[in-house]
């Protein structure tokens, strides 16, 4: 994997000729101007990847556009006086939907964004996003969606997908693992912070952000409870949605005051990373949960002082295996899914109950694997 290399795209800052940030700008580049008149052109050098290196001077000066952007970002619009702002996008290009077609893939980008010359694991550089962790559509306004980012924070569209506004950029962390809407509120969001992908850059989290307002703010809770690890899944109770579940690097917690507080499962169930967590929502007592490398576990008592769990395993594979990531159908809560990896992270197992994990099937891959 290549490291990303700083270009003069890096330096460019966008900045009304009239705001403290532009003249903070503007001192920045006359200061740089003073300091080059007497001094000898420099020589670009490399390390031993190939890649350009910058000298103090240099990262110095991008540190300052960093503030300068940083400063200029918090002065720009958010979500609750956005909507000029991105009908603008809009009508200067952004991609606009288009009638599906059969036969053909019908996906196509709606963003956030693109990195021109990305990252890649081979030797070319392309245009790439970074990884999207959640996806959250507004059942009562389809237009709107939400989306997490492994380092990028929480977005939003209201025009289904034509363009994009940040909603968390200046939180406690960018880096988001699990999102979550309360059924009841569609207002209400639960963002999980420290992405559960188990990446070599996957950064770790510090805690939850809850929005009330559909993400015009965001409020930090359980900071000390999950600073340094990372969320794979968020689910909230229908019906009784101050009780959340949460899928964490540390194991399968459980919140009953809307995420104010948290603790540890521990009755049938064993610590460790947890992938996921599906609750059951014609019966919101019972609840699944995956953990790495050690099975599905189900409990039906989750409102219970104590919840009790049990290990799944009729039909499952016995060991040899990592990640789980779960699927309950809404219409037929008593059929789940589970997609399961190796320990060389290949998806090759793909289960399915119809009784609620009283046995399983499994349903083959094409070639094997996916």
């Amino acid at each position: 994997m290549q490291r990303h290399q700083e270009t003069s795209l890096d330096l460019n800052v966008v900045l009304d000729a009239e705001s403290t940030s532009a003249a903070s700008a503007s001192m920045i580049v006359a200061s740089q101007k003073a300091s080059k008149k007497n001094k000898p052109k420099k020589t670009p050098y490399t390390n031993v990847e190939g890649a350009p290196v910058t000298d103090k001077n240099d990262k110095a000066q991008m540190a300052q556009f960093r503030l300068v952007a940083l400063e200029q970002s918090r002065g720009m619009p958010h979500i609750d006086n956005g909507a000029p702002m991105l009908m603008a996008a809009a009508i200067a290009g952004a991609p606009q939907p288009v009638a599906p077609v059969a036969g053909v893939s019908n996906w196509i980008q709606l963003g956030p964004t693109a990195i021109p010359n990305g990252q890649t694991y081979g030797g070319a550089r392309v245009l790439v996003t970074g990884r999207v962790t959640s996806i959250v559509v507004d059942p009562t306004a389809p237009n709107t969606i939400f989306v997490a980012t492994a380092q990028g924070g929480v977005w939003k569209t209201i025009n289904g997908g034509i363009s994009w506004v940040a909603t968390s950029d200046n939180e406690v962390s960018l880096a988001i693992g699990a999102l979550a809407m309360d059924p009841g509120n569609h207002l209400v969001l639960y963002a999980g912070t420290g992405e559960g992908n188990f990446a070599g850059d996957s950064y770790y989290g510090n805690g939850v952000l809850k929005t009330t307002n559909g993400g015009a703010s965001w409020t930090a809770l359980a900071t000390s409870m999950f600073a340094g690890t990372r969320f794979g899944r968020i689910a909230v109770t229908p019906g009784a949605t101050t009780r959340l579940f949460a899928a964490t690097g540390a194991g399968v917690f459980r919140s009953t005051n809307a995420g104010v507080n948290w603790s540890l499962m521990s009755s049938g169930i064993p610590g460790g990373a947890a992938t996921d967590v599906a609750i059951d929502p014609a019966t919101p007592t019972t609840v699944y949960a995956s953990l790495w490398g050690q099975g599905i576990y189900k409990c039906t008592n989750a409102s219970a002082a104590n919840p009790t769990w049990t290990k799944l395993t009729t039909g499952l594979p016995a060991g040899g295996f990592t990640r789980i990531a779960l699927g309950l159908s809404p219409s037929s809560p008593l059929t789940i899914y589970a997609l399961i990896a190796d320990g060389g992270y290949t998806v090759n197992g793909f289960y399915r109950t119809t009784n609620g994990g009283s046995s399983w099937a499994a349903i083959p891959l094409p070639g094997g694997n996916i």
